[in-house]
């Protein structure tokens, strides 16, 4: 079971590209929030330093670098880091930035940075711990990424420059493709101690939510999980909440859930039948576990889904849009303690993580 695969699978992302910089001389802008965002800022040439949040620890990226900025947090990117920071909109405007080109910052003189940015929205299934767990700022080298995704961004480059046709379609794929190469690269390193990629990167615990994953119909207990992870029930049930931010009967609960909104919007498998391959038997106990996770009905959901897909052919139907609004894509936080066939249920600024670049 590919449980990275699995994850990204279930989720809907959609990259972003947003312009290459060149930046000269004395500069400094900040980028506002944008909430559902995964900011992604590949540093081509140069140095230049990061700062998330409103009071932020400064970051150095070198060349090469990768910064992740996850949660849509604001941030700074600054030639040094007591520089006032220009926001957005006004560096854009001074820029004279059309939409297409680079956006040149500061004035001529010596150093600078070349960046590309973008941004890759989880805009279904950004609820999970893997979303979820992340700091504030994760950092990739080069090294970590492998070489061809700097050939690919250099090529990428070259082509916003000329406005090459295409570029912008192939531009936003490449950052859906550099989250889940983000993740890889995290993986390989045996998790960093990176929120729900450590617990996936775990020996024992991600055992068990390889089994989960494989076979969440199962009749699931605490005890079944924590043979499969091969540890004592305490301790299982333990180390799976601090790694995975979740009691594992929780964290189960939740995953059949989405695979169920899944199978609702994507399938023409009836309700019942959705509720029966996520691991419950009573219909019921389904909609109510749907309806307090999701704050709409599993009916509900897939008659929007149902209205949309008519609207989209070209179908009549009646409101085929103003109903849906944007439940369909946006995860929603809220759960509590949905219930699962066996009966049974689980009940600030934070630090930098820089992967090594050994």
């Amino acid at each position: 079971m590919d449980l990275l695969s699995d994850i990204l699978g279930a989720a809907r992302l959609r990259g972003r590209f947003y312009f290459p910089v060149c930046a000269t001389g004395d500069w400094a802008v900040r980028v506002p929030e944008e909430p559902g965002a995964f900011r992604f800022h590949v540093l081509r040439r140069g140095t230049c330093w990061i700062g998330v949040g409103s009071e932020p620890a400064w970051t150095r990226l070198a060349e090469g670098d990768l910064a992740i900025v996850p949660h849509g947090a604001a941030q700074v990117l600054a030639d040094a880091c007591d520089r006032p920071a220009l926001e957005l909109d006004a560096a854009l405007r001074d820029a004279g930035f059309s939409g297409s080109g680079d956006v040149r910052l500061g004035a001529p003189g010596g150093g600078g940075a070349d960046l590309l940015c973008g941004a890759c929205m989880v805009e279904r299934g950004g609820g999970h711990p893997l979303f979820q767990t992340l700091p504030p700022l994760l950092i990739l080298s080069d090294r970590d990424l492998g070489p061809w995704i700097a050939q690919a961004f250099e090529r990428l480059a070259q082509d916003a420059r000329s406005a090459r046709a295409g570029f912008r379609a192939i531009a936003d794929r490449l950052f859906e493709i550099l989250l889940a190469e983000a993740f890889r690269a995290v993986l390989a390193r045996g998790g960093n101690e990176v929120g729900f990629l450590g617990a996936m990167a775990h020996p024992n615990i991600g055992r068990a939510l390889r089994a989960m994953h494989e076979t969440p119909d199962r009749d699931w207990t605490l005890e079944l999980l924590a043979g499969e992870a091969g540890l004592s029930r305490s301790r299982f049930a333990e180390l799976f909440r601090q790694l995975a931010g979740h009691a594992p009967l929780q964290y189960l609960a939740r995953w059949r859930l989405e695979q169920a909104r899944g199978l609702l919007l994507e399938t023409r498998l009836g309700v019942a039948e959705i509720a029966h391959r996520v691991g419950y038997e009573s219909l019921p106990a389904f909609t109510r576990s749907f309806k307090r996770h999701f704050g709409t009905g599993p009916g509900t959901l897939r008659r929007e889904a149902l209205a949309i897909a008519d609207a989209v052919a070209g179908k009549p139907s009646p409101n085929p849009l103003q109903q849906a609004g944007e439940r369909l894509d946006v995860s929603r936080s809220h759960v509590r303690g949905p219930e699962p066939r066996s009966g049974s249920s689980g009940r600030g600024e934070g630090a930098v993580v820089k992967a090594s670049k050994v």
